[in-house]
């Protein structure tokens, strides 16, 4: 419909005389008409696409500029130099918490990240031990992991100090790794968590991103105000996710919107991961600032890890036990995942852990991929990424994912009817691909504090009886106000006496720190403490501290060739030193 002023314009740029009739008139101003539309239509597909290409080039750069990783967290010290300020660790590493008192929460603050040239940043995280749906292809499907067994040496004890007793040799087990006293690696299950994220077409929040927002644009307005301000909205539900133009028509000049969606999920592990296998990373920036030792950090909550595997330093591409690791958690197809990149560039894509070539099951996340040919360089393994190691991709088909086309076009003969020579003709083709990516954030070890539960108390579903309700705040010596059994917001299994020690010094964001009174079924008042997951145990008499979460993020930075120098150059004064680092 011709708007009052775009008539007022055709009208004036038209000839029109005395002589003109109406009829040519209207015919003039169709086709002048016609031409400004397609005029317009070309130009703002240009613009479409401009715009499009510079969120391509901006990406780029945050890609060439390091690896996926962590970028920072949200600051909460300062001092005279820039080492005293928070990076990506403060009061832990990478925001990391307990959340003691619950039966699957696992403490993680909000975090800046970089994946795959996309920055974005979380809200406060909280992430629950659930891994993807072992049996459903449903988007977004989780289900709980399974809790470790109770060993039966110990809940054959007919007390509880002697359950106890026992319970403290499996921990000293574990903690010493030795497994020929007491066989722990049927107990103490390794767990490998990630973030993941991708590009999506819904407009809708998945189910455990429950943001201060209805919408999208309300989320994006109150996070451009927060920055805009300096301020902070204190329930931390808020996270930048950023919008991008995924495609366009190229007939229509539509353009299609994708948003960047993350979640946080957990993959038990096959096979163990000894503790041998997880080394400190010395984190120079918090060690000067604060005067504590290496062995003081590896220790405490601000030690960051790295996957170590003697005799890897190799220069060429290796597949390593990492790799074997992580190529066991499925993407967003979930645990049925069963695929094979289509084409990559034309080439099959092989599994770098066969000498032979076998299909890679892209449906899984992996790194490295073998191609079928050989490249310009004479190189058939390679990275997923020009040059990003903690890069890990797997391929989905869900139609939620944004899809990236791929148009291949050729020159073919063909015969036409009635003719003698063949004509050449090009054929157009055009494919869709779907990704997701992701890169670990800890490696964390379940154990049989989990489901041991040696006073019988009671553990009420989620929904069903509420331990705290009325008065009851979990009195240490008042049957009415002790918790009435527990529930998986209120769960304290642990005799308190298992402990000798208290927990770390205590973190804001912690919950669940000290012990609290429960009824057993036959309404007696015991004393526990909480039994679910975390970073560090309190003191256990005979055993020591326990450390049961091991952040292994990567840094952002880290993947900046300045970094790489400062890492050397660690690397260097320790062995000049006569010290071992790494």
């Amino acid at each position: 419909m011709l708007t009052l002023s775009v008539f007022v314009v055709l009208m004036a740029s038209a000839s029109v005389t005395s002589q003109t009739t109406v009829k040519d008139v209207d015919q003039k101003l169709v086709e002048e008409l016609e031409a400004r539309l397609t005029q317009l239509h070309d130009r703002m597909a240009k613009l479409s696409r401009y715009t499009m290409m510079q969120q391509f080039s901006a990406e780029e750069r945050i890609r060439m500029e390091g690896d996926s990783g962590v970028n920072i967290i949200r600051e909460d010290r300062t001092g005279m130099y820039n080492y005293y300020t928070t990076g990506h660790v403060g009061n832990s590493m990478v925001a990391i918490h307990d959340h003691s008192d619950t039966d699957r929460t696992i403490g993680q603050g909000e975090l800046v990240a970089v994946m795959n040239g996309v920055s974005f940043s979380t809200q406060h995280n909280d992430y629950r031990l659930v891994m993807a749906s072992t049996n459903s292809t449903d988007y977004h499907a989780v289900e709980d992991i399974p809790f470790p067994e109770v060993p039966k040496e110990v809940t054959d004890k007919l007390t509880v100090p002697d359950q106890i007793t026992e319970m403290k040799q499996w921990f000293k087990a574990f903690s010493d790794q030795d497994y020929s006293v007491r066989d722990y690696r049927k107990y103490f299950k390794p767990v490998l968590c990630y973030l993941e994220g991708t590009w999506t077409l819904t407009d809708s929040f998945d189910q455990r991103f429950e943001p201060e927002a209805n919408s999208w644009e309300e989320l994006t307005n109150k996070v451009r105000y927060s920055a805009y301000t300096g301020t902070k909205f204190q329930s931390e539900k808020l996270a930048h996710l950023p919008t991008t133009m995924m495609s366009m028509n190229s007939t229509t000049g539509e353009p299609q919107y994708a948003r960047w969606n993350y979640r946080t999920l957990c993959s038990p592990l096959k096979e163990d991961v000894a503790l041998g296998d997880l080394r400190p990373v010395d984190e120079l920036s918090y060690r000067v600032a604060t005067g504590n030792s290496r062995v003081f950090i590896s220790n405490d909550r601000r030690g960051r890890f790295v996957f170590f595997e003697k005799g890897v330093k190799s220069w060429s591409p290796i597949y390593t036990k990492f790799d074997r690791l992580f190529h066991t958690v499925p993407g967003m197809n979930n645990g049925p995942a069963d695929l094979n990149q289509g084409s990559s560039h034309g080439n099959k894509v092989f599994s770098v852990a066969n000498e032979t070539d076998v299909l890679l099951n892209t449906g899984f996340y992996h790194r490295m991929f073998k191609a079928e040919k050989r490249g310009a360089m004479g190189l058939r393994r390679t990275f997923r990424g020009f040059n990003d190691p903690t890069l890990w991709v797997a391929e989905t088909t869900q139609e939620e994912v944004a899809p990236m086309p791929l148009t291949s076009c050729k020159k073919v003969r063909v015969r036409i009817p009635n003719h003698r020579h063949r004509h050449v003709v090009k054929v157009c083709e055009t494919e869709y691909s779907r990704f997701s990516y992701a890169f670990p954030l800890e490696i964390l070890y379940m154990t049989p504090l989990l489901s041991w539960n040696p006073y019988n108390i009671s553990v009420h579903e989620e929904g069903g009886v509420d331990p705290a309700a009325g008065a009851r705040s979990g009195s240490l010596s008042n049957k009415a106000e002790a918790y009435d059994g527990v529930n998986n917001k209120h769960y304290y299994l642990t005799p308190a006496q298992f402990f000798s020690g208290t927990s770390d010094p205590a973190d804001p964001m912690d919950s669940g720190t000290g012990s609290v009174g429960v009824l057993d079924q036959s309404g007696d008042l015991k004393v526990t403490a909480g039994s679910g997951t975390r970073v560090i145990l309190p003191d256990i008499q005979g055993v020591g501290k326990v450390r049961l979460r091991y952040p292994i993020a990567p840094i952002h930075g880290e993947g900046n060739t300045a970094y790489k120098e400062l890492n050397a150059l660690k690397t260097k004064l320790w062995r000049e030193n006569g010290l071992n680092y790494q």
